[in-house]
């Protein structure tokens, strides 16, 4: 089977050039670059997607480092953690304090700081601002789906990366199917939406003496709202149940791959089953608002049970409205605000606030010094979800200003690892963007250019190590990142780990904080101890 990120024929040519970089005066600046005063590595934790608990994040790497150490050590407890609130330089900020084994077997000091977004789009995003977002990307990728039914050149995906355009191969029908499916259960829930609010506030607003919707409609549509029960138990039992009952067989046959254990396999079919349910329910209310009711309607009896039912069922959808709106605006939301910044004026501002809060815990941390010696000679960036974007652009900003100013912060050179964990930059990459990037040759060089991770490998030292699940409804694989034959030969690809605890339907979302991957990697990255190629895959992924 081919590697559908892999290349079908070689990319076209480019007429925009790059200015030759002074990574030479780099390399050699970097020589006279101080070196850290101690032994001391800091992590740099960006929260994700709906973590709206500031320091959350923070505890939950501080507890997963600990629970790790204790784990390889073999000591009855953990690490004790430290917290208060320091200077560095200008910058008042919160860190918590542990000490770990470095990989030579020395104690090493590890300096937790959190970059919180959260406040920043609070309140900034609406429901219809999240729906346009979806609804707009949906049918974007289905357009550019079938206009690639007829060219052949809309078949791959083009991206101006390391100087010019790198060709991708992409799985354009599997991802129209997926996008289609996720449309129609959006304007399902919206078509299902609007006839609850309908009749709730007729029913309420008008104590029951409004002629719409009649009794026999209003039966029938309460008949049609229980069928969301069995759809709600499939998925609730597919993403936790059916998993949770098989992953002990799993564990025991000792089947490496997320994707083949039957508990995912299973959980995954009964979701289907539930979320193609919706479509249909909604179907039967549209039909029966606008042709009246059908025969089961007058089978059901008007007596004071029948009424407390009714109501129930009425509430409970309503109940299940609100929620899905809640959910929508405060996950969904964020990714709208931050990635649609560039078509929707008014999240411009939210995505300069979010690099402005990032940037500052970034300088802070490493523009750190003790003398004239930096303060720490590792710095790992670890983002979640929407975090990593957030980590992904901060770290292209500081290695930036690295390149305009000098090396303040050298920070290339100093991050030992990017660690990235249900993270969405392959959508934004390809998802969430333009699908004609042969008409903005311009516009495309130049949005690379305020991203030296995909200009150079000399900006990518060290690791980028991203965890994912097939079971992610969010994050993936990291495919898009990185080109066949770089100009200067570099060899620091992104390493994409498969997680194996990751295996529920929908919520392997947030199962990696619970998984041993995470733990791992979080100790290898803060010790030095990170061995790349041991356990992913680490390879080109396209070429010119």
């Amino acid at each position: 089977m081919s590697d559908p990120a892999a290349p079908h024929d070689p990319a076209r040519p480019t007429f925009v050039e790059l200015r030759p970089r002074p990574e030479a005066e780099l390399m050699a600046a970097r020589s006279a670059v101080p070196g850290a005063a101690r032994r001391a590595t800091a992590v740099i934790v960006v929260h994700g997607m709906g973590q709206q608990v500031p320091f959350e994040t923070l505890e939950m790497v501080a507890n997963a480092l600990r629970a790790e150490e204790e784990s390889r050590r073999a000591t009855a407890r953990g690490q004790h953690v430290t917290v208060d609130m320091v200077m560095l330089g200008d910058t008042r900020i919160a860190r918590a304090e542990l000490r770990v084994q470095d990989h030579d077997g020395a104690p090493r000091d590890v300096h937790l700081y959190e970059a919180y977004w959260a406040p920043v789009t609070e309140g900034r995003v609406s429901i219809r601002d999240t729906l346009r977002f979806l609804i707009g990307a949906g049918l974007t990728n289905l357009i550019a789906f079938v206009r690639g039914l007829f060219r052949v050149d809309e078949r791959t995906f083009d991206r101006w990366m390391f100087g010019r355009w790198v060709r991708f191969k992409i799985r354009r029908a599997r991802t129209a199917l997926e996008l289609a499916g996720v449309l129609l259960a959006l304007v399902s829930l919206i078509v299902i939406n609007a006839i609850v609010a309908a009749v709730m506030a007729s029913r309420t607003l008008t104590g029951g003496s409004a002629p719409w919707p009649g009794p026999g409609l209003f039966r029938q549509l309460t008949l049609d709202l229980v069928l969301l029960a069995p759809a709600a138990i499939a998925i609730v039992t597919g993403c936790m149940g059916v998993p949770n009952w098989l992953r002990p067989a799993a564990r025991a046959h000792r089947r490496p791959a997320v994707a083949a254990r039957p508990g995912s396999i299973a959980g995954w079919i009964l979701v289907s089953l539930g979320l193609a349910a919706i479509p249909l329910i909604a179907a039967f209310m549209l039909i029966h608002v606008v042709f009246g009711p059908g025969p089961l309607a007058s089978a059901a009896a008007l007596d004071t049970r029948w009424t407390l039912f009714a109501w129930g069922a009425w509430i409970a959808a309503f109940g299940v409205s609100l929620g899905a709106r809640w959910f929508l605006v405060e996950y969904v939301g964020d990714v709208a605000a931050y990635i649609s910044s560039h078509t929707v004026s008014k999240f411009w501002d939210v995505r300069h606030q979010i690099h402005e809060l990032s940037m500052e815990v970034a300088r802070a941390v490493y523009g750190a010094r003790v003398a004239r010696e930096h303060l720490y000679d590792r710095v790992v960036v670890a983002g979640h979800s929407l975090g990593s974007v957030v980590a992904y652009d901060m770290l292209n900003n500081l290695i930036l200003e690295d390149r305009l100013k000098g090396l303040p912060y050298d920070a290339a050179h100093r991050t030992e690892m990017l660690f990235t964990f249900g993270s969405p930059l392959e959508k934004t990459a390809y998802l969430f963007r333009t699908q004609r990037p042969h008409r903005a040759e311009v516009r495309e060089a130049l949005a690379a250019t305020v991203q030296p991770m995909i200009q150079s490998y000399v900006s990518r030292r060290r690791f980028w190590v991203n965890l994912f699940s097939p079971n992610d409804w969010t994050g993936g694989e990291l495919r898009f990142y990185d080109a066949e034959q770089p100009p200067e030969g570099g060899t620091w690809r992104v390493e994409n780990i498969p997680d194996p605890d990751a295996d529920q339907p929908l919520l392997a979302h947030n199962q990696y904080w619970d998984g041993a991957a995470l733990r791992g990697i979080l100790l290898d990255g803060v010790s030095g101890a990170w061995q790349p190629g041991v356990h992913g895959r680490q390879g080109a992924r396209g070429e010119d």
